[in-house]
């Protein structure tokens, strides 16, 4: 039964239960919903001042408590017992090892006469649920890093084109201390995610134990109740660290109980401080996020007595492991099947590998610089990053040599296939596999033309390919795009009459404005 607060009104009725209605203590405490050894108590006590029912049933429940003069807390200790320090309690469970039982061990070697264990262990939990939820867990110093974004977001303003942009809110908090770290970023991205941990870790100037994230992409592949999957790259960063994450459960808010509410004192004392506020870049917004945060983690908590950082010191940094000697430097992780033209593709460039590999599933890491293949945990290539968009790289290592007779396709088999769907499409099938440095970087475009047939038919393939090699549109893309927008049913030949008439007519746009115009098209 859970223990109330017992009202005057109730002790009356005890009274009158007991003295006029004679009913047993169990009867009193069904009828109540009090205690037995709450009944017994106060009979027993009315029995010691020599109370009756007749003295007690005219009194107000000011009269009744002035006569009794006691109080409910005066009677659950008659003598005067040294009360311990909760604040200290709290603070010292916070380090491992250290339990209720050890600390009231060592509060009886001091106070002999001092609460019995269970009322000590009672009356702290009393104390401890007016903190508020984060503070009530158990968490140990060093121990759990809390991770998650805010749920409000702050404009930034391109001073340039004056497009407004929404930036990101990132929080890392200490269970134990409520000590946090915040900063903003464009977009919930995994090199975004991953690197803002880096800084927070910088920070707090070591490494907890656990990470503990939200359920979101940046970090957890499948948020799955059980057993939630880590992508990658955030599975490289904890070994890096030497941290284990474990992902916050789904619908579980106790579960990211310290985060939470360090996310609302960021969106009440932060973020609505600087609602009104123009920002025309990141780095402006988080000078301010910085200086709100110092002031935050340094401010006295109330039933603590302490300050957010004081708390840190004292309890999580402590206990943090120290930060690697080397930086650490974020990969990104893809998986990609090698094509017939020996390439994997990443972010718009194609890699090669050695072409023994072809069909073959990889995984690709990906740094600033670096891009590797992997098969099987094995590197297989390594190259060095492009940027700029539809790159082939190709080492000759790479390349079949003298094995060509090994592949299944040659550039005369392609041909071949093109020639057979019609004299454009071979035209623009010869053009493509020329415009390469290999014939095999050729192959992937290639098989991509000769596959729209199946969706488009022959015939009107064979006209698109005649309106792109016209218009010098030697590509996939835009063989697909005249096929898609149906510009392959126009008649080629007719405008290229109407183009060599208006090329002669001085007022009229040249042969230079319909080729750019068509690229646009197509």
């Amino acid at each position: 039964m859970p223990r109330k607060k017992i009202t005057m009104r109730k002790i009356k009725e005890i009274f009158r239960l007991k003295y006029q209605l004679d009913l047993s203590n169990s009867k009193i405490s069904k009828s109540l919903m009090i205690s037995k050894s709450s009944v017994s108590k106060y009979i027993d006590y009315a029995s010691e001042k020599g109370l009756i029912w007749e003295q007690v049933k005219d009194l107000s429940e000011t009269e009744l408590k002035n006569l009794l003069f006691f109080e409910e807390d005066k009677i659950t200790n008659k003598s005067k017992k040294q009360l311990p320090d909760w604040k200290n309690v709290f603070e010292e469970l916070k380090q491992k090892g250290v339990t209720l039982q050890l600390l009231w061990d060592e509060y009886k070697e001091e106070y002999p006469d001092g609460y019995k264990y269970s009322q000590y262990c009672d009356l702290y939990k009393k104390w401890r649920k007016k903190l508020n939820p984060s503070m009530r867990q158990n968490h140990k110093g060093g121990e759990k890093l809390f991770i998650d974004y805010a749920g409000v977001k702050v404009p930034i303003t391109n001073s340039v084109e004056g497009k407004i942009r929404d930036a990101n809110i990132f929080v890392a908090t200490f269970g134990a201390s409520n000590y946090f770290y915040t900063e903003a970023h464009f977009g919930e991205t995994k090199k975004n995610w991953i690197n803002a941990h880096v800084r927070a870790f910088e920070y707090f100037k070591g490494v907890p134990e656990i990470l503990v994230p939200d359920n979101l992409k940046a970090g957890v592949t499948s948020p799955c109740y059980y057993e939630p999957d880590i992508n990658a790259s955030y599975h490289e960063m904890s070994e890096h660290y030497n941290i284990v994450v474990i992902p916050a459960r789904v619908r579980k808010p106790k579960d990211k109980a310290a985060v939470e509410v360090c996310v609302q004192v960021i969106e009440q004392s932060i973020l609505a401080v600087i609602r009104k506020r123009q920002y025309f870049s990141i780095s402006q917004l988080n000078k301010d996020l910085i200086y709100y945060m110092e002031q935050i983690n340094n401010r006295e908590m109330k039933h603590i007595g302490k300050s957010r950082k004081e708390l840190f010191e004292i309890v999580d940094s402590p206990n943090l492991k120290p930060l690697p000697q080397r930086d650490f430097i974020f990969t990104e992780w893809k998986k990609a099947k090698v094509g017939i033209d020996y390439h994997v593709r990443f972010d718009g460039n194609f890699y090669s590998v050695p072409y023994k590999y072809i069909h073959s599933n990889t995984d690709i890491k990906a740094t600033e610089r670096v891009i590797e293949v992997f098969l099987n945990g094995e590197n297989i290539a390594s190259h060095m990053r492009a940027y700029e968009v539809y790159n082939y790289i190709t080492k000759e290592e790479h390349m079949p040599k003298n094995h060509q007779d090994m592949l299944k396709w040659t550039p005369k088999r392609i041909e071949d296939w093109a020639n057979k769907i019609g004299t454009q499409t071979g035209l623009l099938i010869r053009e493509l596999i020329k415009s390469r440095s290999h014939p095999e970087q050729a192959y992937r475009s290639c098989l991509g033309i000769l596959g729209l047939a199946r969706e488009y038919d022959n015939n009107n393939l064979e006209l698109a390919c005649k309106r792109a090699n016209h218009f010098g549109s030697i590509s996939y893309k835009k063989v697909k795009n005249i096929l898609k927008s149906g510009l392959f049913k126009e008649d080629t030949d007719k405008a290229i009459i109407n183009e060599t008439v208006s090329s002669n007519h001085s007022n009229l746009r040249g042969k230079e404005y319909y080729q750019s115009e068509a690229d646009c098209h197509v």
